[in-house]
């Protein structure tokens, strides 16, 4: 009986360690949002600049300046290794909850079979 108790604590950790990550999954993705925004941002300003400089002659021209003025931009740099940063630790969360649900079913599973194992050994007893 006192396993069953056990189990019942150690589900009941999984499930509180899940709701965690699950925070942290949810505050990155809303940090990875605000860096798209700003990303977003950045990229519309260098399009505006270059859309108005009359030296740039075509679309091939207008999109080198653009990647060129991107390139050189420390804040959209910056901003480029964070995301690269996040996306990571959003593929690190996600991968670490399905793992620790994986392994909450199967206590679950292995809660079950104790308490039936337990039932039938009551039940023999009485």
């Amino acid at each position: 009986m006192e396993y069953i108790y056990e189990l019942i604590e150690r589900i009941r950790r999984q499930q509180l360690e899940i709701l965690d990550l699950e925070k942290q999954l949810a505050d990155l993705k809303k940090e990875q949002a605000e860096i798209q925004k700003l990303k977003r941002d950045i990229e519309l300003e260098v399009q505006k600049e270059v859309a108005f400089d009359k030296e740039l002659k075509n679309d091939k021209q207008r999109q080198a300046k653009a990647k060129e003025l991107l390139d050189s931009n420390d804040r959209y740099l910056s901003l480029l290794e964070q995301e690269k940063k996040i996306e990571e630790g959003v593929s690190n969360a996600i991968y670490e909850i399905k793992r620790m649900n994986i392994e909450l079913d199967y206590l679950k599973r292995l809660y079950d079979i104790q308490l039936i194992h337990e039932t039938k050994k009551q039940e023999a007893l009485s």
